[in-house]
């Protein structure tokens, strides 16, 4: 129940993510919900945190596809917390008598539909006396000329109204800006003024969002305080930063053990870089860990769910050319800015070196990489089955 009494109070979260692509590897992340975002946390945790602001504990998570991955990560992430996921099929099926009769036993009063396809953390405290005067206001984000809608706020009967009406007419899910228009593209607006909405819309955004972030990332921190993600039961190991490690204008996420050269670089949790490896202008995601020797520059490494107590990223492998001659020759709109992307799960074999613009497709068999050894800018590696297999967990972040 919401900490904000009186007979109208947001006491019910809808979270909805993205629908769009275009990020190759990162698009196997459910609607972009569980997408890494900052050292620490992903991109749905940041949603949640805004609702929880206001004294939010149950939530609807609408998921196209491979909900009980949603639910697992939530329920370990978020123990305090109530999820109840659907997916596409649920939301044809039973929704709607399951709506009903948890908003009664519940007592529903509002209803707060975000985005948790990318970060929307701010203190929503700070405008509870705007939208308990409406039965509907949408939260605008500007900066410049680039505008978002990232949450609505409305009464639970006008929510269930629409509900009903998109789940008859839609097969897809939808998102929050197109929600919006359906009840009414006029309804009032509220403007975000504190905290962080970033709506990134391509890998190139999201990798300069994280490097540019080393230089305010004490300001995020700092921000925790007042909108905690997770609250008092996070579970912070710290991060290792082992004697002799040079660790210059970088930011590292907890439970990492760091040695060798890091520089301008994000190491997210979870990973470990191995003595005389060089880490830089990087993102390093989650479950990964860098060979000695292993030399890692302008490059995003996704996710690595295995073991990694031993290098998936093994001795002496280069990755990555500041200034490659080409852009990626399968992706040329997504990987022309000189930076490297290497899938989930990637084992990369020893002494591979690997250029600029390239791309690992997710699950690629170490062997198929042994086999060339070298790969040229611009160059990508892409899985021979159809359908890669999703891995069955996620690393810690």
């Amino acid at each position: 129940m919401s900490i904000f009494g009186g007979k109208k109070r947001l006491n019910l979260g809808v979270i909805v993510g993205n629908s769009f692509g275009g990020y190759l590897s990162f698009d196997e992340y459910v609607d972009h919900f569980l997408l890494p975002f900052s050292p620490r946390f992903r991109n749905i945790d940041f949603s949640i945190a805004t609702l929880n602001s206001v004294g939010v504990t149950d939530f609807l998570i609408f998921t196209d596809k491979d909900k009980e991955i949603v639910a697992r990560y939530l329920m370990s992430s978020w123990p305090f917390l109530d999820f109840y996921v659907f997916d596409k099929l649920d939301l044809k099926t039973e929704f709607i008598e399951f709506f009903n009769e948890y908003a009664n036993q519940k007592q529903v009063s509002m209803v707060g539909m975000i985005n948790g396809g990318y970060p929307v953390w701010f203190n929503l405290r700070h405008y509870h006396q705007e939208y308990v005067k409406t039965k509907s206001t949408a939260f605008r984000w500007k900066d410049g000329e680039r505008e978002a809608c990232p949450l609505i706020v409305l009464d639970k009967n006008l929510f269930m109204k629409k509900m009903t009406a998109i789940i008859e007419k839609h097969d897809t899910l939808i998102e929050v800006p197109k929600f919006r228009e359906e009840i009414d593209a006029d309804m009032p607006v509220t403007d975000i003024t504190d905290g962080y909405v970033i709506p990134f819309k391509s890998i190139e955004e999201y990798y300069r969002i994280h490097i540019d972030m080393i230089d305010s990332y004490l300001t995020y921190d700092q921000y925790n305080a007042y909108v905690p993600i997770r609250g008092e039961k996070a579970r912070l190991v710290p991060a290792t930063i082992a004697r002799g490690c040079h660790f210059i204008h970088s930011i590292v996420g907890e439970d990492s053990d760091v040695s060798g050269k890091i520089q301008d670089s994000v190491i997210f949790s979870n990973v470990k870089i191995a003595p005389t490896a060089i880490v830089k202008n990087s993102i390093i995601l989650p479950g990964n860990h860098i060979g000695a020797g292993a030399v890692i520059q302008n490059t995003i490494i996704d996710e690595f769910s295995g073991d990694n107590s031993i290098p998936n990223i093994e001795r002496n492998v280069v990755i990555g050319n500041p200034k490659p001659s080409k852009r990626n020759e399968d992706y040329p709109k997504i990987l022309n800015f000189g930076v490297t992307l290497i899938g989930k799960d990637v084992v990369i074999p020893a002494r591979t070196e690997i250029g600029g613009n390239c791309y690992i497709e997710s699950f690629v068999k170490p062997s198929k990489i042994a086999a060339l050894r070298t790969i040229p800018d611009g160059k990508s590696i892409l899985h021979d089955e159809p359908t890669p297999p999703t891995p069955p967990q996620l690393p810690k972040a």
